[in-house]
């Protein structure tokens, strides 16, 4: 029996033993707890059963308070179930503190955050129940229970005063990681909505983990090969020791088969893969074998896609795991990459991807009939038994559950280039990043001139030099029409400035720089014009300016000198219309100066050009000047009109004085009486006037030069 110690003491003994000898709440699964006094009062565990199932090792004392039954597991636990369990502890009568711990992340220490399942206060019996996490991958684990007296259980390795530690080996049946075949026609049906996909190209590749349990025969992996309609779209399959895939370009099916074998028992990875030309089989990661398939696009094919068998019962035996179905062509650093765990999403080309975590490994799934799809369409599961170890959920897979693999790198092109370009021109695109380029209905070169009349888009698509395909790089250019420019003509007058004004563009350049002009003959100017994009103008316009002479207005006088009072006409000549400076319109004016005046008349022809002539009218005062009369002075002037040359009579001697009808003196001369020439052949033709002065008295004669 115990020392006869009170009750209370020992409980405050006890206390302040486990406070200081507390080694860590967290400790190594095969750490021994110090125990200085065993069980030897009655401090122990007595009987231990989970899911009603006893341990065989729990009556009595282990040595030294710490038993170790890890030969082999003791109990199956389920994951996601609830998981009860019985402990009887103190000899029925101490009552005892009891915890159980389970290393579940397996890294060999018990965390008694997250790995301690039960811990209670003291009592004789402890019975309740705990779940595991779903998450928990299905193997063996180790698993602590301990009793000490009077406390709660902190740690699975502090000091033990009176009491017991004891470790298993436990099974858990987590989640399932694969999904068995038992070749008694299991299978997954994946219907036939990817056969569409499929059939559009010619790219393909199909990949899975197997664990074959038989080399014997032959065993779908995947596919939808059918006898009765001899026909198929693709069939991933392992013939007898080796594996094969098979692709049918609508021409007829041709396989590869691997040189690596299948090994039973071993999860392997396998991978076909299809790109137009090639066929080709990996084994773990490593090119197996190829063979020459060359077509433009996969089959069409209604049969459904099976995973396990197909319809002629080719059945598969053994496991499958991280099934994917794509309709581009994974290079081998792709394959490598990805077979090591499970992907991320989403995936480019990733049509049907299935990695089996369903259910309960090994335990009974009567309604996990469902396979998820992370792509593509869901599966469905027939014939199968869904308990137990074979056509069933199974674990483990051929990749941990929980890894993910990081993302491939998928060789990244891009192109360089314009992004507009005018209607008629061409543009260099340059395509960087990979060593090989094909651009879609173009060259297979690095470069693409490309002459668009339309905005379009082009594509390119590359392969590295590790045989991996790039991303599909596009490149979009507008096509900016060029201007078409229409400019202004028109006609100015001799010294007038004439603006061009041209439209259809943005800008302009003029022939000469400018767009006011002020040719002196008639000229033709040139202008192009650039849009706001850039565009130059298709067309080259010209104004064409006419230059318009002025009109030679010409003014004259009935009489270049009047005395004071009379009157005189003046008439212009050389315009269309004209404008005096009097106001007047007309051709001619009666102007009745009393001084000498000028005056100004402007003309304007019909093409709208003015001119201005302007003429002195003299005007004389006539004091003490008389005219001639004809019984002073005999006056003749013959022949009038003439060619220019005049005969003057006189009958006393006079001065002659030959005006124009500007009134500029023509001829000035004094003669005797009698006959006179005068000669005015070289002046122009019109109407002159002939001033004869005698004894301070004139006479003015008009004479006309034709």
């Amino acid at each position: 029996m115990k020392k006869k110690i009170s009750t209370s003491s020992l409980f405050c003994g006890a206390l302040l033993l486990l406070t200081s000898n507390n080694i860590n709440a967290q400790c190594g699964v095969n750490a021994v707890p110090p125990n200085s006094s065993g069980c030897q009062f009655g401090d122990r565990i007595d009987f231990f059963s989970i899911n009603s199932v006893a341990s065989p090792f729990s009556a009595g004392c282990s040595p030294a308070g710490y038993g170790t039954y890890t030969t082999a597991p003791t109990w199956t636990i389920t994951a996601g179930a609830s998981t009860s369990f019985s402990a009887n502890v103190g000899g029925g009568s101490l009552q005892q503190g009891f915890g159980i711990w389970i290393d579940l992340n397996k890294d060999g220490i018990y965390n008694n955050t997250n790995e301690q399942v039960f811990n209670n206060d003291a009592f004789l019996v402890h019975a309740n129940t705990f779940t595991l996490p779903i998450s928990v991958i299905t193997g063996t684990y180790n698993l602590r229970a301990r009793c000490s007296y009077g406390n709660t259980q902190t740690s699975a390795c502090d000091a033990i005063i009176y009491g017991e530690a004891e470790n298993y080996i436990v099974q858990i049946n987590g989640q399932g990681e694969a999904l068995n075949f038992n070749a008694s026609n299991n299978r997954v049906d994946l219907g036939s909505s990817l056969n569409t996909i499929l059939s559009s190209s010619n790219k393909i590749t199909v990949e899975a983990w197997v664990k074959p349990s038989t080399n014997t025969g032959l065993g779908c992996i995947t596919g939808n090969y059918n006898t009765s309609a001899p026909n198929m779209q693709f069939l991933l399959r392992r013939d007898n020791s080796n594996f094969a895939f098979y692709v049918n370009n609508g021409s007829g099916f041709v396989s590869v088969t691997s040189a690596a074998t299948s090994t039973v028992g071993v999860w392997q990875h396998v991978a076909g893969s299809w790109n137009g030309s090639v066929l080709s089989i990996y084994v773990n990661g490593v090119l197996s074998n190829t063979a020459a398939l060359v077509g433009i696009s996969i089959n069409t094919y209604s049969n459904p896609i099976w995973i396990g068998t197909n319809n002629i019962n080719e059945n598969f035996s053994g496991s499958i795991d991280e099934l994917r179905i794509w309709n581009k062509t994974l290079c081998q650093p792709e394959i490598q990459n990805n077979m090591l765990g499970q992907l991320t999403l989403p995936q480019t080309n990733l049509q049907g991807y299935y990695q089996f975590n369903q259910g309960i490994a090994n335990s009974a799934n009567p309604t996990t009939t469902l396979v998820t799809a992370l792509a593509g369409p869901t599966g469905t599961v027939q014939n199968m038994a869904l308990t137990g170890a074979t056509s069933n959920w199974i674990a483990p897979g051929g990749v941990i559950s929980t890894s993910t693999v990081t993302p491939f790198l998928t060789p990244t092109i891009s192109i360089a280039g314009a992004t507009s370009i005018c209607s008629g021109s061409s543009t260099t695109f340059t395509a960087s990043g990979v060593s090989t380029y094909s651009w879609t209905s173009g060259p297979t070169t690095a470069t693409f001139v490309v002459t668009p009349t339309v905005t379009a888009t082009y594509s390119v698509v590359g392969t590295a030099t590790n045989g991996c395909v790039s991303n599909i790089a596009t490149k979009s250019i507008t096509v900016n029409a060029t201007p078409t420019v229409a400019v202004n003509s028109g006609s100015i007058c001799s010294g007038n400035t004439f603006t061009i004004i041209p439209s259809g563009a943005n800008t302009y350049t003029v022939q000469g720089g400018s767009s006011a002009v002020t040719p002196t003959v008639n000229t033709s100017y040139t202008v192009i014009g650039t849009s706001a994009a850039g565009c130059v103008s298709s067309n080259t316009a010209t104004s064409s300016v006419t230059v318009n002479a002025l009109p030679t207005v010409l003014a004259t006088t009935s009489n270049t000198l009047i005395c004071a009072g009379q009157t005189a006409t003046l008439t212009a000549s050389g315009a269309t219309t004209y404008t005096w400076n009097t106001a007047e319109t007309t051709t001619g004016i009666a102007v009745s100066p009393t001084v000498t005046t000028t005056f100004t008349v402007n003309g304007t022809d019909a093409n709208g050009c003015s001119n201005t002539s302007t003429l002195t009218q003299n005007v004389s005062l006539c004091t003490g000047i008389a005219s001639l009369t004809n019984s002073e002075a005999s006056i003749n002037v013959y022949p009038n009109p003439s060619n220019g040359l005049f005969v003057i009579e006189l009958t006393t001697a006079s001065k002659v004085i030959l005006t124009n009808a500007l009134g500029q003196v023509v001829f000035a001369e004094t003669f005797d009486a009698g006959k006179h020439n005068v000669n005015i052949f070289s002046e122009a033709t019109g109407i002159y006037f002939v001033k004869v002065m005698a004894n301070d008295k004139h006479q003015i004669i008009k004479v006309i030069k034709e």
